[in-house]
């Protein structure tokens, strides 16, 4: 039996009930550009950095960092133990959109495919080896309805 609309509504909207949309503000930073766009940290996706005093980031696909806003959004996502560059040049990077607080890793209840889940859009992870290269922890995968699953917007793959 598949849930209804309200149903799904219903949970979509618990799951992203912890992020509430920032007012528009006209110094807020762009979205990550489109994939065949060139970053300066493009070659370093995956990497995670940090410096003293500074948040520790994680470079994107598109070689932006972007911000890990707490601790337990680390230990929601990366494996234990892994490892923070302090030594890479941070300001190097082009500054992208910090990651929501609610960030997570999610498929549907049966499997595959697994996604990135940040800024209420989910991102599609194309491999084991994806996972590696981002130190995404899959012990850490959280299953929800298919039908949930589906009405999350589709950000495109994270690669």
């Amino acid at each position: 039996m598949r849930p209804s609309r309200r149903v799904l509504a219903f949970a979509l909207a618990a799951l992203t009930a912890s992020v509430a949309a920032p007012a528009a503000d006209a110094s807020a930073k762009p979205a990550p550009p489109a994939a065949n766009t060139v970053g300066a940290c493009q070659p370093w996706a995956g990497r995670l950095i940090t410096v003293p005093g500074e948040p520790t980031y994680l470079i994107d696909p598109w070689g932006y960092r972007r911000g890990i806003p707490h601790w337990s959004t680390f230990q929601a996502i990366f494996k234990d133990g892994s490892w923070v560059d302090k030594t890479f040049p941070v300001a190097l990077c082009p500054d992208g959109e910090a990651l929501s607080l609610d960030a997570k890793l999610i498929s549907a209840a049966g499997g595959l495919p697994t996604y990135f889940f940040t800024k209420n859009k989910k991102y599609g992870i194309t491999s084991g080896a994806v996972m590696d290269k981002y130190n995404f922890d899959s012990r850490k995968v959280q299953l929800l309805p298919r039908g949930v699953l589906d009405v999350i917007p589709d950000g495109g793959y994270w690669e």
